[in-house]
């Protein structure tokens, strides 16, 4: 079975942790073979401040995005009807509460039925912000937004949604994850279960160290058992000092609830010197769970996997695209034991755009498997994956 890819629209235009997405990209994944180029320039040093306008990693097409304005008020027309649900993508009207930029996350879809469909991400009033939460919830006929917190006085972001399999209803089987600032530019994890009867139940563990604590992924295997990744640094360092203190490397940070409380960890290094962070999380099971992410060391970025085995957590071996190049994943789906996909991006080092990329687990190594770059001579990304069954897996992106 071969990689086969839609463009699903080529004119649409939105936010994505601070990218313009000029094309959406699905891909039914099957097998085939990858060929690997040579190395590839260093990559730019990583943001200290995580927002939607910055995303939680820097995007070449930030520097792309048209300057923004503020958005006029909607026009009044009648509501369009909703298209049957069949074999096509359909665009359906959602809610736009800030002012000049409204995004929905990366891992910020997840349903507990056709008539029960929860997005979360962030909005703002001003091109400098600051976030605000923002959660939307589908009833089967329209969208809702659902109140949130804004704890902060600064950026306060929702990065991640999860819901309990098989759950029938979505109190106390809907989880959020993300982070708000503090007054001294201090990100703290905050977490969230929609509970009985209906309202936010949120989870704030100590921060670990003194910098930044963000979570960007969250799964649920149980309602007792949901776990969620991101990172944490000893510290932000101070640019105002003189000379001027750098932040320390980012480190992994895995969270974990047990059905009683909501707690937080130093999760594995690739070394003392790398800059690892986790940005998404999948499970097929309590002795299966995968995080994936990036690490950066030496102005150089890697894909970096992580597995839990029920255990402990430990890194897993994967393979990158390129001696040297950039290479990073934003989203895997663990199926079963013997099978998970990831996701995300490498630069091509012949041209210096990025191409799509992605790798499977087959039962006893991560490979690379062969991905279609809609729009050559651009930016080809692959943010997201999913899947129906082990036949049937969609990944989906921009260009």
């Amino acid at each position: 079975m071969t990689l086969q890819a839609l463009t699903v629209a080529t004119d649409i235009r939105g936010r994505l942790a601070g990218s313009v997405i000029a094309a959406l990209t699905l891909a039914s994944i099957g097998s085939a073979v990858f060929t690997l180029p040579a190395a590839a320039a260093k990559a730019p040093a990583e943001s200290v401040t995580d927002s939607v306008r910055s995303g939680p990693f820097g995007s070449a097409h930030a520097g792309k995005a048209p300057a923004t304005r503020a958005r006029t008020a909607d026009p009044a027309v009648a509501p369009r009807a909703l298209p049957a649900c069949d074999s096509t993508f359909s665009q359906i009207n959602a809610l736009n509460p800030g002012a000049v930029y409204n995004t929905v996350a990366n891992n910020g879809l997840a349903a507990i039925s056709p008539t029960d469909v929860w997005a979360v991400g962030a909005y703002g009033d001003t091109n400098f912000g600051p976030d605000k939460t923002l959660a939307m919830r589908w009833n089967g006929s329209g969208w809702s937004q659902v109140p949130t917190n804004n704890t902060g006085p600064s950026n306060d972001d929702i990065w991640g949604v999860a819901t309990v399999p098989g759950a029938a209803a979505a109190n106390d089987n809907v989880w959020t994850a993300g982070d708000y600032t503090d007054g001294s530019d201090i990100e703290h994890v905050e977490a969230a279960l929609w509970a009985t009867p209906g309202m936010w139940a949120y989870k704030h563990p100590t921060n670990i160290s003194g910098g930044n604590n963000v979570l960007l992924g969250v799964t649920a295997i149980t309602a007792t058992n949901v776990w969620a990744v991101g990172y944490y640094r000893v510290s932000n360092g101070d640019p105002n000092a003189m000379p001027p203190v750098p932040p320390s490397p980012a480190q992994t940070l895995i969270g974990h609830w047990d059905g009683a409380n909501f707690t937080t960890a130093a999760g594995p290094q690739v070394s003392g010197t790398s800059s690892d962070r986790l940005v998404s999380v999948s499970a097929s099971g309590p002795n299966d769970v995968w995080a994936v992410g990036r690490s950066s060391d030496g102005g150089f970025i890697n894909n970096l996997i992580l597995h839990y085995n029920g255990t402990t957590w430990s890194i897993t071996p994967s393979p990158n695209v390129g001696l040297g190049a950039t290479n990073t994943l934003y989203s895997v789906k663990a199926l079963s034991p013997t099978l998970a996909y990831a996701v995300g991006n490498h630069i091509d080092v012949s041209t210096g755009l990025s191409d799509t990329l992605i790798e499977k687990w087959d039962g006893v190594s991560w490979g690379v498997v062969a991905s279609p770059n809609p729009i050559a001579g651009d930016d080809n990304y692959l943010f997201s994956v999913s899947a129906l069954s082990s036949t049937s897996i969609w990944a989906g992106g921009a260009s």
